[in-house]
């Protein structure tokens, strides 16, 4: 019964909010039901959970809401009262360009109807893709996406380890979650990690120190998924999370607004070190929490030679690789691959080819693959530019939009990492995380322009502490 009441209340909420607060409401709730997936996760509650689509709602609502709303609360696409669809087109011309080729091997496929699923997944996620750009416009809002991330994984991640530790539960293994295999549901859980660790940093009251203690559940619940893909690519994006950020702009050469001398901004590195002292602490519990049978697990990735699974992979590899170069321009047609992987001496019928990449490139061609890899190179490449743009500015706006951008970018890499092992092209959390890359450039861009104004400087990416007769704000120190 709580089940049904709490979704009832946050569905209501994205709904209502939606028109009174603006779209974001609903576009939050979407991602937050996207990762938790009610219906899979409490169908044994009854009440008809498995049988209704929660999200369907608050995206109705949020659809609705953005020609009303979205626009004129968003400045950014604000041009008189109507939204500026020349900007949305020029600054994610990447992601239509993806869809739009998606939708053309669609139709010239092979079987068509194969691949009817995924085009109705991608038709939701464009059109929820849509209304986040038009309701996305403050670096704030950026931080809460990205706690929607946090809320429903670290959920995930704490039941199911209460279901190992009290009823010795592994249904992960065979279950998954949500409609994804165990490799799927570790590689979203692996995805938080950096989340949390950049969240340690932004925050600064006593309650930072739960995002640290997170990280050891969430840990131990990827090592139970017993995914070696998640684990590698935890291990592969650990140095983007581990060893960036940790400075910290403080009011007075002491760190305290009361110095006697002139005001000033200057670094405190103490956040490095306790960064540092942190990962080399976890690092050091992974292999106590994982047990002797997830360590062999994970171990055997070394020996590749002997193991049947990886050998699995590299033919499939091999095949997706034969059939990309066959149809090179629009390939097999969406999820169509599959059908055909068996006549080219694949050990069964059906069997996907167990790589992101691979996939695109045998469903939907070379030229598919370009417009991927371009559309992940546009978000890396848009959170690298935040990053530069704030790393040496010492408002609070700009640290803010600083380790958002860390943590969206060592999230996403870590996804890129582990889909190298996993056919997950429409795995709907990566185009989220896209989203902001290729989004916060232009949300942070007028902020970044009046700190530039303020202090008389010009280019960006250069150290801008305020006038000595400027105050700090009352948040300038990062209290919440």
């Amino acid at each position: 019964m709580k089940q049904l009441i709490f979704l009832i209340l946050v569905t209501g909420v994205g709904m209502l909010g939606s028109f009174r607060w603006g779209p974001f409401v609903g576009v939050w709730v979407y991602v937050f039901y996207d990762l938790l997936r009610p219906q899979f996760i409490w169908k044994w509650a009854g009440y008809g959970l498995d049988q209704t689509n929660w999200s369907l709602f608050v995206a109705l609502a949020a659809l609705a809401a953005t020609p009303l709303i979205g626009p004129s609360a968003n400045p950014q696409l604000n041009r008189g009262g109507r939204m500026t669809l020349v900007r949305l087109v020029i600054t994610h011309r990447a992601y239509a360009c993806f869809v739009g080729w998606i939708t053309v091997t669609y139709f010239t496929a092979i079987n068509p109807s194969a691949g009817d699923k995924v085009m109705d997944g991608y038709l939701k996620t464009t059109l929820m893709y849509v209304v986040g750009v038009a309701a996305l416009h403050t670096v704030r809002q950026a931080w809460a996406l990205l706690g929607a991330f946090v809320l429903a994984l670290c959920y995930i991640a704490t039941q199911i380890n209460e279901l190992y530790f009290t009823q010795g539960y592994l249904g992960i293994i065979t279950n998954g979650h949500g409609g994804l295999d165990n490799n799927g549901a570790g590689m979203m859980l692996a995805m938080v990690v950096p989340l949390l660790a950049f969240a340690w940093e932004w925050y600064r009251g006593w309650y930072r120190w739960l995002f640290v203690l997170l990280i050891p559940v969430v840990l131990h619940a990827v090592l139970l998924t017993y995914s070696r893909g998640a684990m590698l690519s935890l291990l592969l994006s650990s140095p983007l999370w581990v060893f960036r950020g940790g400075d910290r702009w403080v009011w007075g050469p002491t760190g305290e607004r009361g110095h006697p001398g002139p005001p000033d901004w200057t670094r405190r590195r103490t956040d490095r070190w306790l960064k540092w002292g942190m990962g080399f602490a976890i690092a050091c519990m992974v292999p106590v929490m994982a047990g002797e049978q997830i360590r062999e697990r994970f171990y055997s990735t070394a020996k590749f030679d002997d193991d049947g699974s990886a050998q699995s992979r590299f033919t499939s590899w091999a095949i997706g690789w034969k059939m990309a170069l066959e149809r090179p321009v629009f390939g097999f047609g969406v999820r169509n691959s599959s059908l055909y992987t068996k006549q080219y001496g694949a050990d069964m019928e059906g069997r996907v080819i167990h790589s992101q990449y691979i996939q695109v490139a045998a469903d939907n061609g070379i030229v598919g693959l370009c417009l991927y890899l371009w559309l992940v190179g546009a978000g890396l490449w848009g959170y690298q530019r935040v990053i530069r743009a704030a790393r040496d500015r010492p408002d609070p706006d700009s640290r803010m939009a600083l380790l958002a951008a860390m943590a969206g970018q060592a999230s996403l890499v870590t996804f890129l990492a582990g889909a190298v092992f996993l056919s997950c092209e429409q795995f709907e959390p990566q185009y989220w995380l896209l989203l902001l890359g290729l989004h916060l450039p232009l949300v942070y861009a007028p902020a970044s322009r009046a700190v530039a104004r303020q202090t008389n400087r010009v280019r960006p990416w250069v150290a801008m502490p305020p006038p000595v007769a400027q105050r700090p704000t009352a948040n300038v120190r990062g209290r919440r």
